[in-house]
């Protein structure tokens, strides 16, 4: 009615209004950590979510993406499938003797034109170059690849 809170549900079955927003943090320290969002409307309703979150080590982001990876089924690569496998395997190691190094640049650099872009064709990249073809597997690996990218970024 424009003068106070809007009735649940919506007496019309709509909802005249909905809203996108995106707002990032980086924890700097590996642990378990209490996230709550709280949205107000224009009318003073308020929404709280809270949730449990848990941050790791870049070593052991690593390691989750590959085994992501690793995990898909044989149909979302394009072309061998095993052999894409080996070949990210691969590229994961020499991240991790990067992290052991701390020679964070090059992981970077590495996780960006050396994986990332083969994974995100249907993301932000071209699917000539993709090993990954499945839209959903390709939206994940990008996601992951950016925080860890995001978290290696605070450590330089």
């Amino acid at each position: 009615d424009g003068a106070g809170p809007d009735p649940y549900p919506s007496p019309w079955g709509i909802y005249p209004f909905s809203a996108t927003d995106h707002i990032g943090h980086i924890y700097s320290v590996p642990g378990t950590y209490t996230v709550t969002l709280t949205v107000q409307d224009d009318e003073g309703g308020v929404e709280t979510e809270t949730y449990v979150i848990k941050t790791m080590r870049a070593e052991e982001a690593n390691h989750v993406i590959k085994d992501y990876i690793q995990g898909l089924p044989n149909d979302a690569f394009k072309n061998n499938a095993n052999q894409r496998k080996k070949s990210f395997n691969n590229m994961f190691s020499a991240i991790d003797y990067m992290l052991a190094d701390e020679a964070y640049e090059g992981a970077i650099m590495d996780l960006q034109r050396n994986i990332r872009e083969k994974a995100d064709g249907t993301v932000d990249g071209s699917p000539r170059d993709d090993w990954i073809n499945d839209l959903t597997a390709q939206g994940h690996i990008c996601w992951k690849i950016d925080a860890l990218i995001a978290y290696l970024e605070t450590l330089l």
